[in-house]
C-alpha cells in the first residue's frame, strides 16, 4: 500500500490543521480522489484510491484493504472489532467496516476519544460479558 499525503509526511501540525479544515470546507480531497482515479484507469492500473486520515489517500491493488488481514486469523479462534474514522464509500475503512458492522462489530468514530469510549462501552463490555 502507498500512502500518499500532498501536504507531505513531514507537515507541521499546524499545516496539517490547515489543511483539513480546507478539505472540510472545499472538498480537496475528494475532488482529487476522482481525478487520481480516472488518471489511474487510462493506464490501466488495477489500484484502489481511499481517502486515508485526513490529510492522505491511501493506493492499494484491489482486494487489499483492510479486510485482507482477517485472511491471516482463523475466524474460529479470534473475535474481531473495528473502530474506524473512514466509513464512507471513498474512505479507506469502508470494506471492513462493512463486513463487522452486520455482527455488531464495528464503529465510526469521530475522534480519539471516542474511539476510547466505543472500546470501553462496546469491547471491553462484550468481554466481560463472555467470561
Amino acid at each position: 500500500m502507498i500512502n500518499w499525503c500532498p501536504i507531505g509526511r513531514n507537515a507541521k501540525q499546524s499545516t496539517r490543521d490547515h489543511f483539513k479544515a480546507m478539505d472540510k470546507l472545499y472538498g480537496i480531497r475528494k475532488k482529487y480522489l476522482e481525478i487520481l482515479k480516472e488518471e489511474l484507469k487510462k493506464f490501466e492500473i488495477d489500484v484502489i484510491v481511499k481517502l486515508g486520515g485526513n490529510t492522505s489517500f491511501d493506493i492499494y491493488p484491489c482486494n487489499w484493504d483492510k479486510t485482507y488481514a482477517l485472511n491471516h486469523f482463523d475466524a474460529h479462534e479470534w473475535d474481531f472489532w473495528f473502530v474506524g474514522d473512514r466509513c464512507g464509500i471513498n474512505g479507506n475503512d469502508y470494506e471492513i467496516f462493512n463486513l463487522l458492522k452486520p455482527k455488531g462489530r464495528a464503529f465510526e468514530t469521530g475522534s480519539p476519544e471516542e474511539t476510547v469510549e466505543i472500546i470501553d462501552f462496546y469491547i471491553l463490555e462484550d468481554l466481560q460479558y463472555r467470561r
